[in-house]
């Protein structure tokens, strides 16, 4: 006869599951904060400031921290911090920021995008052209349109 000897679990082991819920909810709706801020701020406060961090402190008050792209955007925006604060919280439904503090942005400058020059046109298109704009009538228009050719044969080369 076999007995089975049970073993009683520790009491995190039991709620670890639950606890892992709870904490993925904070973390998804710290990046709805950071990814939708235009959204849930509108464009002119979202022009003025972007979050840099959220940081939860003793008692559960969250503190957002917001990178401000000029002095004068700070002072407006403290200003208006109340009515922020409100807008922030009614996105998410209850009382999720506190506080805010501002502080400069971290200005990230991103990399011009790669721009292809263009390839100039063959022979035979330059032809085809020139005889198009023969049928041009208007002495007027065939010359802007005699100038914009030749400027975008300068660029392309």
């Amino acid at each position: 006869m076999s007995y089975k000897y049970h073993r009683s679990k520790a009491v995190i082991d039991c709620v670890s599951d639950v606890l892992k819920t709870s904490f993925q909810n904070h973390q998804k709706q710290d990046q709805q904060l950071f990814l939708h801020w235009r959204k849930i701020v509108g464009d002119d406060f979202a022009s003025m400031a972007s979050p840099q961090k959220l940081s939860r402190g003793k008692g559960a008050l969250n503190c957002l921290i917001l990178g401000t792209q000029t002095g004068a955007s700070t002072v407006m925006l403290q200003h208006l911090s109340t009515q922020l604060i409100e807008t922030i919280n009614g996105y998410f439904g209850y009382k999720y920021v506190d506080r805010l503090q501002f502080e400069p942005a971290k200005r990230v400058d991103l990399p011009k995008p790669y721009k292809r020059p263009a390839l100039p046109l063959p022979r035979v298109e330059f032809l085809k052209v020139k005889d198009t704009l023969d049928q041009v009538h208007d002495s007027d228009l065939k010359d802007v349109l005699c100038r914009l050719g030749k400027t975008l044969d300068k660029r392309s080369t």
